[in-house]
């Protein structure tokens, strides 16, 4: 899998951070993106995406949720995780 790219859509920095490791330890390229809006124009410019791994609650106007909805209607990505974090001590 290390030719596949994978969003990590995480407004928070700890967690995008811990979760881009998780996922370069499974072969994923893990791409950076801070809300869901910015998650759709990145997975359409992106052919090699086959995971997108997302945050639920995100700034922007767009949840995790709603993203994994749009992302079915109109992505070829391969599958999708909603996840819920928080990088707080």
């Amino acid at each position: 899998m290390s030719n596949s790219s994978s969003p990590n859509v995480e407004d928070d920095d700890g967690v995008a951070e811990a979760t881009a490791e998780l996922l370069r330890d499974i072969g994923f390229q893990a791409v950076r993106v801070r809300d869901g809006k910015a998650a759709l124009p990145a997975l359409d410019r992106n052919s090699t995406i086959k995971l997108v791994m997302s945050d639920i609650v995100m700034p922007g106007g767009m949840s995790g949720l709603e993203l994994a909805r749009a992302l079915r209607e109109g992505s070829d990505a391969g599958g999708d995780v909603r996840a819920r974090g928080s990088s707080a001590k």
